[in-house]
């Protein structure tokens, strides 16, 4: 006894829109990856992901503030770490909190309380919250704080 088959184009139709609707998000997956990586090159933390230690080998050097009174230069002039806590989440942007100071001639610090755009010559541009401390040896003095 023989079998007919037959196959009408509807029935092709369905099945190719059925294997591209399997197969499309699976390629477009694995695309996805290497395009993001030559469109936008390696993925390389920004400076308010970097991790204390990084923040502690720029002590000394210089920032410009863009704040109420234009773009200021400020020093960095102390890194305080904060505790470290061995039941930190994982999930957060670094593993030890720390507040950053700068120094900065006086009558030039921003008001503070507020987000300011910071640029490093090497490390570039960052937004950072900053708040105003106490003036110390003649100098104003702004800070940072990175949880």
């Amino acid at each position: 006894m023989a079998k007919k088959s037959s196959s009408s184009r509807r029935t092709f139709m369905l099945g190719g829109t059925i294997a591209a609707a399997v197969a499309g998000p699976i390629a477009a997956a694995r695309l996805q990856p290497a395009l993001t990586r030559s469109l936008w090159g390696p993925k390389r933390p920004t400076l308010a992901q970097n991790e204390v230690s990084q923040w502690d080998q720029l002590v000394g050097s210089r920032f410009h503030i863009v704040g109420e009174s234009g773009k200021t230069a400020a020093t960095l002039a102390a890194v305080v770490h904060g505790p470290a806590d061995p039941q930190r989440p994982a999930s957060l942007a670094r593993q030890q909190g720390f507040t950053a100071y700068f120094e900065m001639e006086p009558g030039q610090a921003p008001q503070g309380q507020k987000t300011y755009q910071a640029v490093h010559p090497e490390k570039g541009a960052i937004s950072l919250f900053l708040g105003r401390g106490e003036d110390k040896a003649g100098k104003s003095v702004i800070y940072a704080i990175f949880n």
